[in-house]
């Protein structure tokens, strides 16, 4: 009978090839990465590999998860449930887009084209769709949380601003990735672009005097 292998021990299996994974795309990109390489980078078997995913796609979507999952704890850290909803969404805009560095350009290049070559599979676009959905649950219900709280504007719907400010983390992130050389995008017009988006979230007040709604 084969031992028995605890759920720790195949947790840090499982983080040593997907930290492999990391390093290896960083390196190599996405079309030269092969199972090979995390072999090499890991010192594990291909059959300690295959026992934890099921084949490339599945490695490099569960590197995809983890990463997404420790901005998402990073977020939770550093903000109480009392914190105001603006301030929820500005800290999660930021843990997505804060972290880019000169060294991970290369990743997240290779990311990206594994994002346009996935939807050609069935289960890898199955994937990435629920991750989306979840992104955009998340978002909304901060939304939500505001608008009940007289923090935000009543008359957006919440799934679209969802929408929006995802398409504002991933365009940041796309341009700062195919760029060569540029500025952290975040760092360079993060900022300015945070105002004025949160500042159109915020609820519209009477002009001082005039019965009209507007800032």
């Amino acid at each position: 009978m084969a031992p028995k292998v605890s759920e720790a021990h195949r947790s840090e299996v499982r983080d040593r090839i997907l930290n492999a994974t990391e390093r290896t795309l960083a390196r190599k990109g996405l079309l030269d990465l092969s199972l090979d390489d995390v072999v090499e980078s890991s010192g594990l078997s291909k059959g300690a590999i295959y026992g934890h995913f099921r084949n490339k796609e599945d490695l490099l979507l569960s590197v995809h998860d983890r990463e997404i999952a420790r901005r998402y704890a990073e977020v939770q850290a550093r903000f109480a449930s009392d914190t105001s909803a603006r301030q929820r969404l500005v800290a999660l805009t930021d843990a997505f887009l804060s972290p880019m560095a000169e060294a991970k350009r290369p990743a997240m290049r290779a990311f990206i084209e594994f994002l346009v070559a996935t939807p050609r599979s069935r289960r890898g676009r199955s994937r990435l769709d629920h991750r989306y959905q979840e992104d955009l649950r998340v978002l909304a219900s901060i939304v939500e949380e505001g608008v009940r709280a007289g923090e935000l504007r009543e008359d957006l719907d919440p799934r679209a601003v969802a929408a929006v400010l995802a398409a504002f983390i991933d365009g940041l992130s796309l341009d700062w990735a195919l760029t060569t050389g540029a500025e952290p995008t975040w760092t360079f017009v993060g900022p300015t672009l945070t105002k004025i988006l949160f500042e159109g979230l915020e609820p519209r007040r009477p002009t001082r005097g005039r019965g009209v709604v507007g800032r």
